[in-house]
């Protein structure tokens, strides 16, 4: 996708650890915050490295855990970050990135909690959606700061899986009920969780990334 509208672009690939969300938001952050070898640390000096100037993250947990923890333990960053969706949209906006292949099926969006009621992320992933040419996109009924988790953050999955799947499965009736046949979100977490959800609710409906949706669309 990235390549399609000519972005110059780096990954930390090897050298890129996980942000640490998952155990910040258990409560484990002595690992996170260690100044010699923490996740935090690590993470901004790789970025540093390279000297960019702006980071793109494609998970709304990363996106949370760098806007609002990393400042708390590292003070402000110089970088300018961005959750990939923002970047799209942006690159669309600006005639970048041109939809050329419609969405697959009838889509209803998910709104992640991280990039959602937390940022205020709402417009960006749908703007991207009704980009697709005939798009075919389906509002659910809660929605945006109404809109209910997925059932996966805050760890919640990890100590209660049976409970995370079973509240999924309720956005996966919500979705059916609308008439969606596709299931978009903006957070691999949603995604694994809503896909978890389709099955305890016995419907054959396909969850899908979209920033995924966006790179078969450009290809």
């Amino acid at each position: 996708m990235l390549d399609a509208a000519g972005v110059e672009y780096d990954i930390l690939g090897k050298d890129e650890w996980c942000c640490g969300s998952p155990l910040i938001r258990t409560g484990q952050t002595d690992i996170v915050r260690d100044e010699v070898d923490g996740l935090v640390k690590h993470n901004l000096n790789e970025v540093e490295k390279r000297g960019v100037s702006t980071v793109v993250t494609a998970c709304a947990g990363c996106f949370m855990t760098l806007s609002h923890n990393y400042p708390l333990y590292a003070g402000k960053p110089d970088f300018k970050l961005f959750h990939l969706t923002q970047f799209i949209d942006d690159l669309i906006a600006k005639k970048k990135l041109v939809l050329k292949k419609p969405l697959p099926r009838k889509v209803a969006y998910h709104d992640p909690c991280h990039i959602g009621r937390h940022f205020g992320i709402f417009e960006e992933p749908r703007r991207i959606l009704k980009s697709f040419p005939k798009s075919s996109y389906i509002e659910m009924k809660h929605n945006r700061y109404d809109s209910q988790c997925c059932g996966a953050g805050g760890g919640y999955k990890i100590q209660f899986n049976d409970r995370a799947e079973y509240i999924a499965s309720l956005r996966v009736m919500e979705a059916k009920e609308l008439g969606a046949e596709m299931l978009v979100s903006a957070c691999p977490f949603c995604v694994t969780n809503l896909t978890a959800g389709t099955k305890v609710a016995g419907v054959k409906m396909e969850v899908a990334e979209l920033v995924s949706l966006v790179a078969e669309s450009v290809s």
